[in-house]
């Protein structure tokens, strides 16, 4: 066997299953799926879960059933010997990924939608017609791009191409599709059915557009219907600032909120629309927080300063008090020895630092009082 094919693609079900499990049926239902694989019959498909193309189940002369692109299909990593590159692989991949029922449905759906969305012009919406990057000297097509459905921007004039996004895609793809169109002068929209947080194909588009993620789910629909263009349900974070022990902090939001093409804006740099710059709205939050932070800081370090004078004015006021209040020696030491030396003070002036002693007696300096003790 030149190749053998690992997984097998269901497109009504959009699901793809190891080849191993399809071939543990009986003998009589392989028999049956290989008749309604045949374009004659025309009672099933199933395609390879790689390049997408369409599959039938043959057997070898020791009737072992296995799976085989049809003859003259094109190039497909499986087979040996493709000589694919790992980028026309990838695209392959990508392009077979369109291939199923919700892919099909929601692709007619949306070109419906924007057929009558009066912010766009009714004749420019166009279903996977083909873009190519032609050579200008020589014209020949070296990366054709097929994206799911293309529309004019009446009021810009701008192309819009909206890519649904279904199921994984390599990241290099993504890069790809936007860098083509960017450098075409085009713009680029990807469209989820669904959107979740946790996988990567996702978070490669979101946080490659500013934060951004449209999603044409139910909501969406129902909103496009009932007021005649289209509305997506765009996801973005948004930030708040609050104070938590001590310091500001920044808090990232998830939010979702139904817009209309009128309220996104056109980023010439990157070739993509956005609601929400969130990367702008961060740096924002995260200044707030820095200012408020260093306002903190500011006030704890002249609550320090001033803890530091108090602590100083103690210090003198201590050492004042430990000094000999102007007694001569033999007083002063008579006093500590009672504990009278840091307490003593005229009644009439209340002065507690200086005074005089003459024998057995003290007055005050300041107002001759003579001290009892």
């Amino acid at each position: 066997m030149a190749y053998q094919i690992k997984k097998v693609y269901h497109p009504d079900s959009s699901k793809a299953y190891p080849t191993e499990k399809v071939l543990l049926r009986s003998e009589k239902d392989l028999f049956e799926l290989r008749r309604k694989l045949n374009p004659e019959a025309g009672e099933e498909i199933l395609l390879c879960a790689v390049c997408y193309q369409r599959l039938r189940l043959v057997g070898n002369t020791n009737q072992t059933f296995y799976f085989r692109h049809f003859k003259d299909s094109e190039d497909c990593p499986e087979k040996v010997g493709s000589g694919l590159t790992i980028d026309e692989i990838n695209r392959i991949k990508y392009n077979g990924q369109k291939e199923g029922r919700a892919h099909r449905e929601n692709k007619a759906l949306l070109a419906e939608i924007l057929g009558y969305d009066p912010s766009f012009i009714p004749d420019s919406v166009v279903t996977e017609k083909t873009f190519r990057d032609e050579n200008p000297t020589t014209g020949i097509a070296r990366y054709p791009r097929r994206p799911d459905v293309t529309a004019r921007h009446r009021f810009t004039q701008r192309r819009i191409a909206f890519e649904l996004q279904v199921s994984t895609t390599y990241l290099d793809v993504v890069i790809q599709r936007e860098n083509y169109y960017k450098e075409a002068g085009e713009f680029i929209l990807w469209v989820f059915l669904e959107f979740n947080k946790c996988r990567f194909t996702e978070l490669d588009i979101f946080y490659g557009n500013r934060c951004n993620a449209f999603v044409l789910d139910d909501d969406a629909k129902n909103a496009s219907r009932e007021l005649s263009k289209l509305i997506l349900t765009c996801y973005y974070f948004t930030y708040s600032v609050r104070h938590v022990e001590g310091r500001w902090i920044v808090d990232e939001h998830l939010s979702n909120q139904l817009v209309s093409i009128e309220e996104l804006t056109f980023d010439q740099e990157t070739g993509k629309l956005f609601y929400r710059d969130c990367d702008a709205l961060k740096l924002e939050a995260e200044t707030t927080a820095k200012a408020e932070n260093a306002e903190l800081h500011a006030i704890k370090l002249r609550k320090k300063r001033v803890e530091e004078v108090k602590q100083k004015l103690e210090k003198r006021k201590n050492r004042q008090k430990e000094q000999k209040k102007g007694l001569n020696d033999q007083m002063a030491e008579k006093l500590r020895k009672i504990g009278r030396l840091k307490s003593l003070r005229c009644h009439k002036c209340g002065n507690e630092d200086s005074f005089r002693s003459q024998a057995c007696f003290i007055y005050c300096k300041k107002c001759n009082e003579s001290i009892n003790y």
